[in-house]
């Protein structure tokens, strides 16, 4: 999954960092702050299509991984209509504010 996010030079998991950095670099201000997300039971529509979509980019990255992923995604979906399942997604919400007078942010 983390790969698939990677492609094509995008910075995935990565990408706070980066922010971070380039931020830093062009005299910017970041501030964030990690609010993970849950999913569970109590939306079940939105547990489902992130299950469903994990399954699917891993499968696009890697077509072997096809009959593991189904394997997987059959176990997580009866898992998550049981109630038995939660989900913490790492997520960070970010502001971005210039930093000193003059700091050129483009």
């Amino acid at each position: 999954f983390d790969a698939h996010q990677r492609r094509g030079g995008r910075a995935g998991p990565g990408a706070l960092s980066r922010l971070q950095t380039t931020a830093a670099r062009l005299g910017a201000d970041v501030h964030s702050v990690h609010t993970p997300w849950r999913l569970d039971s109590r939306h079940p529509d939105l547990l489902e299509r992130y299950l469903l979509d994990r399954a699917a980019v891993a499968v696009e990255q890697d077509p072997d991984l096809g009959q593991l992923a189904e394997g997987w995604l059959r176990r997580r979906l009866s898992q998550a209509e049981n109630g038995a399942l939660s989900v913490q997604v790492g997520h960070a919400d970010v502001l971005v504010l210039p930093g000193r007078p003059g700091a050129d942010l483009r």
